[in-house]
C-alpha cells in the first residue's frame, strides 16, 4: 500500500513499504545451526543460502540496543531506513514564459524518482540522492503550482504551491506623455508588474529609471530625436512589456507663419500663428515685452492671439514658448504700423486772456487716446471725434502766440504754430440787453452786446448765474435765470482775468399772469406714453412746461397763450394729475385729469451682435416689440446709452463696462414698468475692442 502524502506545504515524506517476505528476525530451520555472529557483527546463516539485508543504525538505534542487551539479552530493533522527503526548492517564483531552472533539494533521490509540475510530469536531472533539478515550463493556469517527486514503490514527496509565477509587466500610461528632444525631463511610468531593477528603453534610448514601487516608476529623459515611440519595460528575469501609447519626443516649435502680419499701433489685431508642434499652454511672446499675449491654442499647428498697444511702428519678432520650455520665433512676425499723422487745422478762439481758457482744437487723425500740448504745457484733452478736441489753455505771464501740438498714441505729433494769441485784456464794457425785460421764471435767450468779451466770461443778473456763450468778443447770448422776485436787476460779465463790467438796473423781472387750464382731451392715452394731449387754458407763454403725474414731457408746443399741444411721457397705469409751470415759475394743476392705460408688455427678439468690448461702447441693436418713447435697454442690470434713433421695433444703444467672460443679460424696460428680459444674451469678450 502506497504510503498518505504529507499535508504540509513545505515538505512532505512517506515511509517505506515492509520488504516482503522479510520478518522482524529471520526464522532458522530444523537441524540447522544456530547462527553465528562474526567480527564484522554481521549475522550470518546457511539456511537456504540466505541472510536478511544488512542493517545500518544510527547512534540512538545502537544505544537502544545496548540498554536492551543489558537489561535481558533481547534482541536489538531495526533502525527505520531513510525516506523519500522534499526539504527546499530553490528558486521559488520565476517567469510566466517558464524556463527557471528550479532545484529540488530533498532525500533519497534516485534515478527512477519521477516528477511532476502543476500536475504535469517533467523531466529531472539527479545531481545527487539528495538534489534534483528541472526546468519549469510555461505558465498555464494557475499562478502557484504544486511539485510532486515520487518512486514506481509508490513512495512520494510533495510540496503545495511550492513555485510562484511572477506576473507579467504592464505599462498603463506615462506622465507627462511628452518631453524635449535634450533630456533630462522627469517622467512617471505607470502600470503594474514592475520589480525592482528592471530596465525602460524609449525607442532607442534607455533614461535613468528609479524603482518607486511595483506600479510606478520614475524615469529621466536622455537625449533622443524627436517623434513618437513606444515603450518597453523589461523586468530582471526578462518578462517584459511594449506599449504602443506612444511617448513623444517633442522637437522645439516651429512658427512659418502669421496671419495677418500687420496691424495699428493701438493693437487688438486678432492674429493666426501657424507652424508645428505648438504644445497646450503655449505662450506667445512679441517684441521684447516680457508679458505673454492673450492666446487660444487651437491645434498643435495653430495659435490665437491679440496684439497689444505698441509705442513705436515697425516689425517685432514672435516668439512661442512650450510649458516645457522649448521655443521657435519668427524675426520679423508682425508689424506694427503708424496711422496717419494728426493734422491741426484751426483753434479758436483766436485771442485767449492771460489766465488762460477753454480752446477748441479743430483737424483730423486725432487718436484715441491723445495728448494736447499747449505753450509748452501739457494740458487735459478731451477728443470729440477723430477731428475735434476740447482743451483748456493754462495760464501764462506774458502775452503772444502759442504753439499747440496734438500727439497720438502711436507717437506721431503735428504742431501749430500762432495756434491762438494769449492776450492782456481790458475791462469788459456793456451796452445793451435785448430783451431787457423778462418773466421771472427764465430760460429764455438775452443777447448782451459790448466789448471785450472772452471767451470763458460769466454773466450774472442780480444773485443769479446765468448760462452763457461767447458769439464774438462784443457779444454774448445769455439764458435769463429763474429769478424769486420781480424788480430791476443788475448784469454783471465778468472775464477770465477778474476785470469784470455791472450795467446797474440792466434787467427788469415781471411777475407774468397765472396759467390756468380749463380743458384736456383726449382724456386717457397708452401708459408707454406718446400721446398728443391738446391742453386749453389761459396765459400760456413760451417756455412753459407740462408734467403728467410727476413726469414732464419732452415736447411741448405753445400754439398760442389758450392752447398747449403735449406729448405724453411715459407714466404707471391710472389717474394722474397735469401741472402747468409758467417760465416764471407760477404754475396751475388740474387733478386727475388723465387717465394711463397699460400697454402691450414689450419682447425681445435678437441682440446683435451678442459679444463685445469689455470696457464697453460696442453697439449693439436690440430688436422686438413694443418699445416706446422712454424705454430702456439694460445690460447686466446697466442702462445702456442710446447710439442712434431706433423705433417701435429696434433700439440701437453702447454697451456699458463689464466683466470679462461674463455673459450677461439684456433687458428692456418701458415707462410703465413692464419689463421683457433675454437671458445670457450678451458675451463681453476680451478679445473685442
Amino acid at each position: 500500500m502506497a504510503p498518505e502524502p504529507s499535508t504540509d506545504h513545505h515538505e512532505g515524506a512517506a515511509s517505506p513499504p515492509e520488504p516482503a517476505g522479510l520478518p522482524d528476525q529471520a526464522p532458522t530451520a530444523a537441524g540447522d545451526p544456530e547462527p553465528t555472529e562474526d567480527a564484522t557483527g554481521d549475522a550470518t546463516g546457511d539456511a537456504g543460502g540466505l541472510a536478511p539485508p544488512p542493517m545500518v543504525e544510527s547512534d540512538h538505534v545502537a544505544d537502544r540496543v545496548a540498554d536492551q542487551e543489558g537489561a535481558g539479552g533481547e534482541e536489538p530493533a531495526s533502525a527505520p531506513a531513510p525516506t523519500l522527503g522534499i526539504a527546499s526548492l530553490e528558486p521559488t517564483s520565476g517567469p510566466r514564459r517558464g524556463g527557471t531552472e528550479l532545484v529540488i533539494r530533498g532525500s533519497c533521490f534516485g534515478p527512477d524518482c519521477r516528477v511532476s509540475f502543476g500536475g504535469l510530469p517533467v523531466a529531472s536531472a539527479l545531481v545527487s540522492d539528495q538534489e534534483l533539478r528541472i526546468t519549469v515550463p510555461p505558465f498555464a493556469e494557475a499562478e502557484f503550482a504544486d511539485l510532486r517527486v515520487d518512486r514506481p514503490t509508490g513512495e512520494e514527496a510533495l510540496w503545495v504551491n511550492g513555485f510562484r509565477y511572477d506576473p507579467d509587466p504592464t505599462v498603463e500610461r506615462l506622465v507627462p506623455g511628452s518631453a524635449p528632444p535634450a533630456g533630462g525631463t522627469t517622467v512617471f511610468l505607470l502600470g503594474s508588474g514592475l520589480r525592482a531593477g528592471c530596465e525602460v528603453r524609449i525607442g532607442g534610448s534607455f533614461p535613468l529609471v528609479r524603482w518607486l514601487s511595483s506600479s510606478r516608476l520614475e524615469l529621466e529623459t536622455v537625449s533622443h530625436p524627436a517623434g513618437e515611440y513606444d515603450v518597453t519595460v523589461t523586468n530582471a528575469d526578462g518578462s517584459s512589456a511594449v506599449t504602443s501609447l506612444g511617448f513623444r519626443f517633442e522637437g522645439e516649435p516651429e512658427v512659418s507663419g502669421v496671419e495677418p502680419a500687420r496691424g495699428p499701433l493701438a493693437g487688438g489685431t486678432e492674429i493666426q500663428i501657424r507652424g508645428r508642434r505648438f504644445a497646450r499652454g503655449a505662450a506667445v511672446y512679441l517684441g521684447e515685452d516680457p508679458s505673454p499675449l492673450l492666446s487660444a491654442h487651437v491645434s498643435s499647428e495653430e495659435l490665437r492671439a491679440l496684439t497689444p498697444r505698441a509705442v513705436a511702428a515697425g516689425p517685432q519678432r514672435l516668439r512661442v514658448e512650450n510649458p516645457d520650455g522649448s521655443s521657435g520665433e519668427l524675426a520679423k512676425g508682425f508689424r506694427y504700423d503708424a496711422g496717419p499723422a494728426p493734422v491741426v487745422a484751426r483753434v479758436s478762439p483766436s485771442t485767449v486772456p492771460l489766465v488762460g481758457g477753454p480752446i477748441r482744437i479743430e483737424g483730423d487723425h486725432f487718436s484715441e487716446p491723445c495728448e494736447v500740448v499747449v505753450a509748452g504745457h501739457r494740458v487735459f484733452a478731451k477728443r470729440v471725434s477723430d477731428r475735434e478736441l476740447t482743451a483748456s489753455a493754462p495760464p501764462v505771464p506774458h502775452g503772444g502766440a502759442a504753439i499747440v501740438e496734438v500727439l497720438n498714441s502711436d507717437g506721431q505729433s503735428h504742431s501749430f504754430a500762432q495756434a491762438f494769441f494769449y492776450v492782456a485784456l481790458r475791462a469788459p464794457t456793456v451796452v445793451a440787453l435785448d430783451p431787457a425785460v423778462g418773466t421771472l421764471g427764465g430760460g429764455y435767450p438775452v443777447t448782451i452786446t459790448g466789448s471785450e468779451f472772452a471767451s470763458g466770461c460769466t454773466v450774472r443778473f442780480g444773485t443769479a448765474q446765468a448760462r452763457c456763450e461767447l458769439v464774438s468778443a462784443s457779444q454774448l447770448i445769455a439764458h435769463a435765470p429763474r429769478y424769486a422776485s420781480p424788480g430791476r436787476v443788475p448784469v454783471e460779465v465778468s472775464n477770465p482775468d477778474g476785470q469784470a463790467f455791472t450795467l446797474a438796473d440792466g434787467f427788469t423781472f415781471e411777475a407774468g399772469p397765472v396759467p390756468r387750464i380749463t380743458d384736456v382731451y383726449p382724456r386717457e392715452g397708452k401708459a408707454t406714453g406718446g400721446t398728443r394731449l391738446t391742453i386749453e387754458g389761459r396765459h400760456f407763454a413760451a417756455g412753459t412746461q407740462v408734467s403728467l403725474g410727476g413726469m414732464r414731457a419732452a415736447q411741448v408746443v405753445v400754439k398760442g397763450p389758450t392752447e398747449l399741444e403735449v406729448i405724453t411721457p411715459g407714466g404707471r397705469p391710472g389717474m394722474v394729475d397735469i401741472v402747468v409751470t409758467a417760465p416764471d415759475g407760477s404754475r396751475c394743476e388740474q387733478l386727475k385729469a388723465f387717465q394711463y392705460h397699460r400697454a402691450e408688455a414689450p419682447t425681445i427678439g435678437s441682440v446683435a451682435p451678442n459679444r463685445g468690448a469689455v470696457d464697453g461702447g460696442t453697439e449693439i441693436d436690440v430688436s422686438g416689440t413694443g418699445f416706446v418713447e422712454g424705454t430702456v435697454v439694460l445690460v447686466d442690470g446697466q442702462p445702456a446709452k442710446p447710439s442712434r434713433g431706433g423705433d417701435a421695433r429696434t433700439l440701437v444703444v453702447l454697451t456699458p463696462k463689464g466683466k470679462a467672460g461674463h455673459m450677461v443679460d439684456v433687458a428692456v424696460r418701458n415707462p410703465d414698468g413692464q419689463v421683457a428680459t433675454a437671458k445670457r444674451a450678451f458675451l463681453y469678450d476680451p478679445r473685442s475692442r
